[in-house]
This record gives C-alpha cells, structure tokens and sequence, in this order.
C-alpha cells in the first residue's frame, strides 16, 4: 500500500500491537524509502517507551481515541486484566508527544458514544468525565490545552498531508474557521465540553449556522 500511494491505519489496543504495527512501517521505510504517507497506529491503550521513541524516527503517527482516556464503561474490566501500575500510563499521550511524535485525535465512531470534539479536548486536560470530579484515569498522561488544540488542528492536517492548506488561521491558507460562543482559554476547562459552535466556514463558505 506505502509504494501504491495509500496511508495505512493500524487498530493496536495492546503494547505487543503496537510494536507489530511499528515494525511493520520500519520494514516499509527500509524497502521503499520514505515515501511522504504517514502510516498510523490507532488506540494505542498500552504502548513502551522504547516503542513510543521510534515513532518520530519512522514517521508514525500514534492516533489516540477520545472516549477511552477518561473513566467509562469499559475500564474496570480493563483495569481488572492489567493492574493498577499499567493504567498509570493508559493512553500514552504526553509520553507520545514529549517523544516528539506526531499525535493525533481519532473518533472511534461508531463505537464511541460521541464524537464531540470538544468534551474530547477537554478530557485530554483533565482525564477526567466531562465536568470533572472523580477520578482521573491516566494523570501523569494528561496534556496541555494547547497541545490538545495542536492534536485537533495542526498536528491532523500534518497527518492527512494537508499542513500546507489547513489547521492553522494563518494568510494563504484555507478559510477553515468555527466560531465559537465562548473562548475555550478563557473559561475552567471543565467547562469546555459545553462549547457550542455558532459559525461553521469552509474555504470561505459558511456552511453551518447554529439555530
């Protein structure tokens, strides 16, 4: 697929997964070079550090998904066949990124309850359930605000090799743009999760105007 042109996405949800996945776009850069498709590895519940320190040497990309890194459902199960150490580092994000990885969000849709961004964006921060208060799954693995705007942003049109047209508001580039009834910066993140669009503008054509 790499020499026909196509990007690959890999569904790793364990450690042993993700370094097959790894090996198989090590082997791939050996055979073709590097051909500009930047192959990615989804979920990535459990990953190594040794693992997670190839990923920028061979241009992966670790997509993590939104509705597992913040308590739901699934966990205690999950909890239960790995232990209370491994889930100090459940969705490896801050490690992925600090490793100079390229990070991004996927949706999981249709298996995920919702795919609002921005109860993503903040669960990122907090790893927490929207709102706050309980506990929080994963902490040492929680992100900045900013890094998790870059991870919705720049960093996922860098990954679908459009970093030169959109994910920035920036002169020359695409009038993408959402207008927002608040300012995500500027209020507690545990309220960004109730963040609604009211303008929605695709290369300069509004295409969606709240009610």
């Amino acid at each position: 697929f790499d020499s026909r042109g196509l990007t690959v996405k890999m569904h790793a949800a364990g450690d042993g997964a993700v370094r097959a996945g790894l090996d198989a776009i090590e082997a791939t850069r050996k055979a073709n070079g590097f051909s500009g498709l930047l192959h990615d590895i989804s979920h990535n519940s459990f990953v190594q550090m040794s693992d997670i320190k190839r990923a920028r040497d061979l241009a992966a990309t670790f997509e993590m998904s939104p509705y597992i890194w913040y308590p739901n459902p699934i966990i205690p199960d999950i909890h239960k066949a790995v232990g209370a150490e491994r889930m100090q580092r459940w969705i490896p994000v801050k490690d992925a990124i600090a490793a100079g990885a390229l990070v991004v969000p996927g949706s999981d849709w249709a298996v995920v309850p919702s795919v609002n961004p921005w109860l993503a964006i903040e669960t990122l921060v907090t790893r927490r359930v929207p709102g706050g208060g309980g506990e929080a799954l994963g902490a040492q693995e929680a992100i900045t605000l900013e890094q998790a705007f870059d991870m919705f942003t720049v960093n996922s049109a860098r990954q679908m090799g459009n970093a030169g047209r959109t994910g920035r508001i920036e002169r020359g580039l695409l009038a993408d743009v959402l207008v927002l009834d608040r300012n995500p910066f500027r209020i507690p993140v545990t309220q960004i999760h109730q963040t609604r669009v009211e303008l929605g503008i695709i290369n300069g054509e509004v295409v969606y105007r709240a009610p």
